[in-house]
């Protein structure tokens, strides 16, 4: 018997297994920030979660790839990247995951700069 506060007890699962959890994010934060990934953030979560076996933090791309400079700066600190294909609707971002797989920083777009100074990097 489902509770009467979910309706045929559609909810249970996420709510059940943390996956419906959102943090907090702070004003002027992209949208995605705070949430867990999931399909609607990235349609190949296999080869992300791959790269995050790490136990580090992850830089995805969704729809396009770092510039090798950007790249090689993350590198350098000692993140895992993973670049992953699109779909229709969802248009270029990066998303920087925590350990958890929540993300921590998101922008829409292909500016590696944006990054880059959320990190605290340059390119070169």
């Amino acid at each position: 018997m489902f509770h009467p506060c979910l309706k045929n007890g559609t909810k249970v699962r996420p709510i059940h297994s943390g996956l419906s959890v959102k943090y907090p994010a702070n004003p002027g934060d992209h949208p995605l920030v705070g949430q867990r990934l999931g399909t609607a953030t990235t349609p190949d979560l296999l080869a992300v979660f791959e790269a995050m076996t790490s136990g580090k933090h992850t830089v995805v791309t969704v729809g396009g790839a770092l510039k090798d400079t950007t790249k090689a700066a993350i590198d350098r600190e000692g993140l895992m990247s993973v670049d992953v294909r699109s779909t229709d609707a969802l248009r270029r971002r990066t998303l920087l995951l925590r350990p958890d797989g929540y993300i921590q920083w998101a922008a829409d777009g292909d500016d590696d700069s944006k990054l880059l100074r959320y990190l605290g990097l340059n390119e070169s």
